[in-house]
């Protein structure tokens, strides 16, 4: 477990099984723009949904085209090998995404390792992939998490002193600040911290600054084109976006927060203590630090996002993969403990973290992404894909979503669905069909609502299976029973 870890195949050998049984369990999409504005997008490009049948995103013109003409050219190629199933077309585009996280990782940390003293090197390596949440970010074919990584690599390259060409090197630079902000917008901001750093701090030669610009706006350029083929008429998403969700405020539509709501994020989403450690580190490194790239790359994007009224967490994502450097830089900050007590406390400190790192990365990478419900769609594809189903259940149970726009990605057609209000319903049984296999979706919100077990018994239910495996629900319930709401359990009605 030393510096040469970097290049050793067996620890990247266990880093890469992470990852992929991350994929494999991480079933369903975090947030619906993931599902929506991606994959629903692609199936309308392969002629596999109509327009009406899109989230309102597609009429307003506001989304980027890139990252779903990707996933369709991927999934022309699943198909031209007769694999035709919704579900494998998700895991193999989740294993991509697994895959070039661990590649853009790698170069990431070899850039910044010889800032690392020899005796931190393994574990900033090891943080650096292995950071509780980061396998299950990295597997997402989110832009959040797509357009993060390009970035990742435009740092890479700004700090790479192996180029002999420097003028390739800056077209590179361009090339990945140009794609991160085609895949996501607000990667503008990032941008915008790197190259004044580029300027004021590194003191780069106009001409290379210049070639980044140019680069980059080639870059938009070329994607706009794209946009305006994907969409049909001449347009500039990133205009339309800007002007539907900042200056009509319709992003404002989905929740507002204070100002201070991301750095609440940063102290509880990462779970205790690990959020405290973060939101430390990075105010350590605003103190002391003041010329850090890193620093000069997240500021502005902070800044301007905390300025904005509609806050998610999942817009954190685009600089997660900096959170290793961060809190290494931090503890690197310590003067060298000599005295055996504090060395000895260090010691346990570092022990109770990795079991909470450990726990947490095992329950993350093996449970369906965001409200787990399209893990149930997949059980029912899976093991009833050739008998005629009819699934009840309210929305907020929903295993094929229920949202305006329509789940048609995910849809088999021997399912039909029927949604109701409530399990109280008098008339619920009205819904089941005849000749089909019928089943009650419920949450366990709903579950534990007074004499719903008394109704369930009178409707002769069997339970099939749950979203959540019952050992992480045991592991969950221990830290915080309410986030076990969402799991929901299938019932045959028989």
């Amino acid at each position: 477990m030393n510096i040469t870890i970097k290049n050793s195949g067996t620890f990247l050998f266990l880093v890469s099984a992470i990852y992929i049984i991350t994929a494999f369990f991480s079933v369903g999409y975090h947030q619906l723009d993931e599902h929506y504005q991606i994959l629903e997008f692609a199936n309308y490009k392969l002629g596999l949904t109509y327009p009406g049948y899109l989230a309102w995103e597609f009429d307003a013109h506001i989304r980027p085209s890139l990252q779903p003409l990707i996933a369709a050219g991927i999934i022309k190629v699943l198909v031209f090998f007769n694999l035709s199933n919704p579900h494998i077309w998700a895991l193999v585009l989740r294993l991509i995404s697994g895959l070039l996280s661990i590649i853009t990782i790698k170069h990431f940390v070899n850039s910044f390792l010889p800032e690392i003293s020899i005796k931190l090197a393994r574990y900033f390596i090891i943080a650096s992939y292995l950071l509780w949440y980061l396998p299950y970010v990295n597997v997402r074919y989110s832009s959040e998490n797509w357009s993060g990584l390009l970035f990742l690599s435009a740092v890479t390259l700004i700090r790479s002193e192996k180029f002999e060409h420097k003028r390739l090197q800056f077209i590179l630079i361009g090339v990945c600040m140009g794609c991160s902000v085609l895949l996501k917008y607000q990667a503008a901001l990032l941008i915008v911290g790197a190259i004044a750093w580029l300027i004021y701090i590194k003191r780069i030669k106009t001409r290379h600054f210049l070639l980044i610009i140019l680069t980059i706006s080639v870059v938009l350029i070329l994607g706009f084109l794209l946009d305006s083929w994907f969409y049909g008429e001449w347009i500039v998403t990133i205009f339309n976006y800007f002007k539907v969700n900042i200056l009509q405020g319709t992003a404002s539509d989905f929740g507002v927060s204070p100002w201070y709501q991301y750095f609440i994020y940063i102290l509880v989403e990462p779970i205790f203590p690990i959020g405290v450690l973060i939101l430390a580190s990075f105010l350590t490194l605003l103190y002391t630090d003041s010329k850090n790239l890193i620093l000069w790359c997240i500021l502005p994007f902070l800044v301007i996002h905390s300025l904005i009224p509609h806050k998610e967490v999942r817009f954190l994502f685009q600089i997660v993969n900096f959170t290793p450097l961060i809190l290494i830089l931090f503890i690197q900050r310590f003067r060298k403990i000599q005295n055996r007590k504090h060395y000895v406390f260090v010691k346990i400190v570092f022990g109770i973290l990795f079991c909470i790192n450990s726990i947490a990365l095992i329950l993350n990478s093996t449970k369906g992404a965001g409200d787990g419900h399209l893990v149930i769609a997949q059980y029912i594809h899976n093991h009833f894909i050739n008998q005629p189903v009819n699934v009840i259940s309210s929305c907020s149970s929903a295993p094929y979503g229920c949202a305006n726009a329509r789940d048609i990605f995910y849809s088999d057609k021997n399912v039909n669905v029927f949604y109701i209000k409530s399990i109280f319903q008098p008339d619920i049984l009205t819904y089941k069909k005849r000749g089909y296999l019928n089943f009650i979706v419920l949450s366990d919100k709903e579950i534990a609502q007074p004499r719903v077990t008394e109704i369930l018994k009178k409707l002769n239910v069997f339970k099939i299976t749950e979203s959540t495996a019952p050992l992480n629900k045991l592991v969950i319930s221990f830290y915080n029973k309410a986030l076990l709401d969402d799991n929901i359990t299938l019932f045959e009605l028989r």
